[in-house]
């Protein structure tokens, strides 16, 4: 499992040639900018994150286009002397607001010191999302996933005069290459590499629709095409507040949908039917991977609920199942392609062992949650 390291957070006023140091400690990088001022920075320079080298790292940008990251390089040095160029990007562009772009460095070498130098859209400002802004990886971050078949995307402006519609658009500009972004993602959390393609669906096309419904999101169709609409009031709804708010929510519910594309389907378990376990599998391990993407900030855990509620209470019950092996989701998840009948016990049972039973399980993570009630916010701050 990759370590991550964290450079936090609002960098302003990049004045050329002026370094800003900022410590490293174990496990995380991190600076508080009301605690030191970053007035006149433009080289950004911090520890080598635990004596590891850096071989991957992402960068997240804001609600405003002209502080987006465009140019920037990746330097390394043993006595910031000497300084090594490991990486550059050029002419680079979000798809969104509040997303991430990652990178695998190109010439990565174990350093003591780190040197990022970047230019804005602007040419002035850098202002990152807070923890989030910047995350540094001591692996590649497409490693296993670098031949990946990212799917065609079609994409429909259904209702293109609501205000829904226009919000998606000026908050989501490529719309195209954020969804495929986010189907390798998925398939990242549910299988181990794209080593072995055949065990998993194949999605060759997705077709998306912002349309004027009551309602959310739904997918329809099966693999290798899909289609999913995505209701424009629901857009305007979430969006009130904030569009970080709609932002975080749009890519939870993107997360959710393209889970039903790639998961596997439990057999001999019952149908969609809002009550049978493989109606709960589905829908349970569909919200588990947007919340261990970190996108579920309006949900929170139910540990008087069970296994069978499907959604978000099946979801965080999933998700914690990583607590006990950090590979264990993928496991349970592979169950159901594996067993026959399948069921939310045997599946626990081929995981963990043959003694460990579904309701002995729930009664742990039900009292972890009791103990632990902030865990959902933790899961929202690695967003990992």
């Amino acid at each position: 499992m990759r370590k991550t390291y964290l450079l936090s957070t609002v960098l302003v006023a990049m004045a050329l040639g002026t370094n800003c140091h900022i410590a490293g400690t174990h496990p995380s990088i991190s600076f508080e900018p009301e605690k030191r001022s970053l007035d006149g920075c433009k080289k950004i320079v911090f520890d080598a994150p635990s004596g590891n080298a850096v071989r991957g790292y992402w960068l997240v940008n804001t609600a405003h286009p002209e502080d987006d990251p465009r140019n920037w390089s990746l330097w390394g040095s043993d006595n910031e002397k000497k300084w090594v160029k490991i990486d550059q990007r050029l002419d680079q562009t979000f798809w969104a607001r509040y997303t991430e772009r990652e990178y695998a460095v190109q010439l990565p070498g174990k350093y003591s010191k780190y040197a990022f130098i970047i230019e804005t859209v602007s040419g002035d400002t850098l202002t990152t999302r807070g923890s989030h802004g910047f995350r540094f990886f001591d692996s590649n971050p497409h490693e296993g996933w670098e031949d990946f078949t990212y799917p065609d995307v079609v994409f429909h402006y259904s209702s293109p005069h609501t205000d829904g519609s226009r919000i998606y658009r000026e908050t989501i500009t490529d719309p195209e290459s954020y969804i495929r972004y986010h189907a390798r993602k998925v398939c990242e959390i549910l299988f181990w590499t794209d080593d072995n393609p055949e065990n998993r669906n194949r999605i060759d096309r997705i077709t998306y629709e912002l349309k004027d419904y009551d309602g959310i999101s739904a997918k329809s169709g099966e693999a290798p095409d899909i289609f999913i609409s995505f209701s424009t009031r629901y857009i305007e709804r979430t969006a009130r507040n904030s569009i970080l708010e709609f932002c975080d929510e749009t890519r939870g519910i993107l997360y959710h949908e393209l889970t039903h594309g790639y998961q596997h389907q439990p057999k001999g378990c019952g149908r969609y039917d809002g009550q049978s376990e493989y109606w709960a599998a589905i829908e349970g391990m569909a919200d588990a991977v947007r919340i261990d993407a970190g996108f579920h900030k309006q949900r929170r855990p139910d540990p008087d609920g069970n296994w069978m509620q499907g959604y978000t209470t099946t979801g965080f019950f999933l998700q914690w199942f990583r607590t006990k092996d950090p590979d264990a989701l993928r496991k349970f998840h592979d169950t159901m392609r594996t067993l026959y009948p399948w069921s939310f016990d045997a599946g626990v049972k081929a995981v963990f062992g043959k003694d460990t039973t579904i309701q002995e399980l729930w009664d742990e993570y039900a009292q972890f949650i009791r103990e632990n009630p902030g865990y959902h916010h933790y899961l929202s701050l690695i967003h990992i």
